[in-house]
């Protein structure tokens, strides 16, 4: 394996791609939609003859240029009226004298309002005053906990200042840290912490569910191993 930590990361993508592919279902796949415009009779034709002419274009072909321009305002609107029409196919199954969850997420969905991103500031200021953006709140915390930690000595502690101030100059300027928290990952530990892995739990930053490491296969996960162990 490599130890180049962005050409690892590239592999790894590519293995949770195909490994996705070959495990997940079609009809699950998230937001699927059935229903796929490009295959409609009404685009089919259009579509092919587009990709006639891009076959054959050139940069100094403008007559080319022009039909292609044609077609592609065309396109434009034959999938405005398609998305007009699926919308009223949508309209009409929904009954908005009956409690259907379904209406109040597609008006949701329209007014883009969802409550738990709603915006909410619980810091505030010595006035009791809410900060006006979230730069000026977290700025302000900084303040308060570089003063709260601050060491406060009275004139006859001076020896213990001293030494306190030598123990934190020391632990910022080495680069030596614990050596067990330099010592790699082994190939036991990590099917070890997967097994003590909730698959229902959400996924971190990185986005890969519980389910996906279980199906990365031996290389998928000596790859993920390895990359940690790059990190």
């Amino acid at each position: 394996m490599t130890v180049d930590l962005t050409h690892s990361w590239t592999i790894f993508k590519k293995t949770v791609l195909d490994k996705a592919r070959s495990n997940i279902p079609r009809g699950n796949v998230k937001h699927y939609v059935p229903y796929f415009a490009h295959n409609t009779s009404t685009l089919s034709p259009i579509l092919e003859k587009s990709k006639r002419l891009l076959e054959t274009f050139s940069a100094t072909d403008n007559y080319t240029r022009t039909e292609l321009n044609k077609i592609n305002a065309e396109l434009k609107l034959v999938y405005a009226h398609l998305k007009r029409k699926r919308w009223k196919e949508m309209r009409s199954k929904i009954d908005s004298r009956s409690s259907d969850s379904k209406i109040w997420k597609l008006v949701k969905n329209i007014n883009k309002e969802q409550e738990q991103f709603a915006t909410c500031n619980s810091v505030r200021d010595a006035a009791r005053q809410d900060y006006p953006d979230d730069k000026s709140a977290a700025n302000s915390l900084a303040t308060h906990y570089q003063s709260s930690s601050r060491f406060n000595f009275s004139s006859m502690n001076r020896s213990i200042l001293k030494r306190a101030r030598n123990v934190i100059n020391g632990c910022r300027s080495s680069d030596l840290g614990d050596p067990m928290l330099a010592k790699p990952f082994s190939s036991q530990e990590f099917l070890l912490a997967q097994a003590l892995l909730d698959l229902k739990k959400s996924p971190g930053p990185d986005g890969l569910q519980g389910q996906m490491l279980e199906n990365l296969g031996t290389r998928g996960k000596q790859r993920l191993l390895h990359i940690i162990n790059l990190s």
